[in-house]
């Protein structure tokens, strides 16, 4: 079985072209794989983090023509009725794919549920809907992080109903729009229990599943065996895997470098050059302190402004992700335009945490203000950024992999060895399992992180099935 979703308004049009075609033609087209093609629009973009996700999506050939050899005829149909618009096209040789936008008509109307029966498309998909592409990445995680994807199974479920009235407002306003299509798309793979996750060691080495591309407004839904699931989170995470470092290099410890580590993504004469740095001590304690005994988002909130929208809610304007390179090898969005788009969100700090991050992950030498703004108040830390960087090591990747092996490879191995019946997944910096099982989860992950990092952490519950949503969002 394989299920998608695509407007509602574009189907109706889209029957209309199909019988058009067919009675003029004698290269007869199929409905459901016409269906399938323009639904790749609403669940490509579903992959990416939401500040990455544009209208933009860009196909690769050879993936389209896996799905079905005769793509390009109705590709040419769905540009010729004024269903897809090209933005940019590309030759075969500079690997690279063309890039396409479903036309604005169509980007603002309702979704509906379309099962494909096409006996040839379903070929390349198994019986739970997935191409030999995902079984692939899915069999590496069972390999990888066993312990992280076997409850993936009948027993997580979504209401689908309560979730879909959830973000149903989204729809109407040109910010949330592309929420509402990834919402829906996960809220479909849920209720069929289409289950995807994969690994990518050369990039953060975390865990993407379902479970993480999903929002906290569709966390509230789900449940594990009947019974609502929290996240046990790591609090301030990637700057507490910067205290951890700042620790190593203060003291010139390689076993705390060894230990985390570090030292298989930081070469010896890296974190040579680290130790020997000239940086103010006081700072760098000073920082760590922020992080683990204050409230360092909130202390740096009050070093930025902020903008609010006229529901009061806390916005910025980013660039999409021009840096980001297109891989012929599967389907990718087109990042290749800095334009700038508004990301609402829902508090203060989750704005601020966005800041932050993009300050952490970006060069040292970013124009974005607020990174002037954290330059000045910690000159130490951006020295540690830029010696990374100057190494040609991206310093995401190293926050990223320390998080992963931490949270992933160690404390939730060591958890379910210890309980292994606990339901047990991940969310990037939090570790996922049901209410029955809450503190032995809270008081097992303090321990083991504390272990390995030598830092005490702070907890932070989510209890998602408690979230108001706040009508001004949407």
């Amino acid at each position: 079985m394989k299920t998608v979703i695509i407007q509602e308004k574009l189907l109706r049009d889209l029957r209309v072209a199909i019988t058009e075609h067919n009675t003029t033609s004698k290269h007869k087209l199929k409905i459901d794989v016409a269906v399938f093609f323009l639904s790749l629009f609403n669940s490509i973009p579903s992959y990416y983090r939401e500040d990455e996700q544009t209208d933009n999506v860009s196909l690769d050939s050879q993936r389209l023509k896996f799905y079905y050899t005769s793509y390009k005829k109705y590709f040419n149909l769905f540009e010729t009725k004024g269903f897809i618009e090209k933005v940019k096209s590309y030759g075969a040789d500079i690997n690279k794919c063309n890039v396409f936008k479903l036309s604005n008509k169509y980007l603002d109307g309702g979704i509906v549920s379309y099962k494909i029966k096409n006996k040839v498309l379903l070929k390349r998909f198994d019986t739970n809907g997935l191409t030999k592409f995902h079984l692939a990445k899915n069999q590496f995680c069972i390999k990888t992080r066993p312990h992280l994807v076997k409850f993936f199974d009948k027993d997580l479920t979504i209401d689908s109903k309560a979730a879909y009235n959830e973000i149903k407002g989204f729809i109407n306003d040109e910010a949330t729009r592309r929420r509402y299509l990834t919402s829906a798309t996960l809220i479909t793979e849920f209720h069929n229990q289409v289950w995807k996750y994969s690994i990518k060691p050369k990039s953060d080495n975390r865990l993407h599943s379902n479970l993480t591309r999903s929002s906290k407004i569709l966390r509230k839904h789900i449940k594990y065996d009947g019974n609502p699931i929290i996240g046990v989170d790591l609090k301030t995470s990637q700057p507490f895997f910067l205290c951890v470092i700042i620790k190593a290099i203060l003291k010139k410890d390689m076993g705390l470098f060894k230990l985390i580590k570090a030292t298989e993504v930081l070469p010896n004469n890296v974190i040579k050059t680290l130790i020997n740095l000239d940086l103010n001590r006081n700072e760098l304690i000073g920082f760590v302190q922020s992080v683990l005994n204050k409230d360092f988002y909130g202390e740096f909130e009050n070093q930025i402004d902020i903008q609010y929208d006229e529901n009061g809610m806390p916005f910025r304007m980013i660039s999409n992700y021009s840096s980001r390179k297109i891989h012929k090898s599967r389907s990718r969005l087109d990042t290749t335009k800095k334009t700038k788009r508004k990301v609402i969100y829902m508090t203060n700090r989750e704005l601020v945490k966005a800041v932050v991050m993009e300050i952490f992950y970006s060069k040292p030498k970013t124009t974005i203000k607020e990174a002037a703004i954290f330059r000045k108040a910690y000159p130490s830390v951006t020295k540690i950024f830029k010696c990374i960087h100057e190494n040609e090591v991206k310093f995401s990747y190293v926050l990223q992999y320390i998080e992963a092996y931490v949270l992933l490879d160690y404390t939730a191995k060591k958890i379910n060895k210890k309980y292994p019946n606990m339901p047990l997944f991940s969310i990037h910096d939090a570790l996922v399992t049901t209410k029955p099982w809450k503190y032995d989860l809270i008081h097992s992950m303090a321990k083991h992180v504390q272990y390995i990092t030598t830092l005490q952490p702070n907890i932070d519950i989510e209890e998602w099935n408690n979230i108001q949503i706040l009508k001004d969002a949407i």
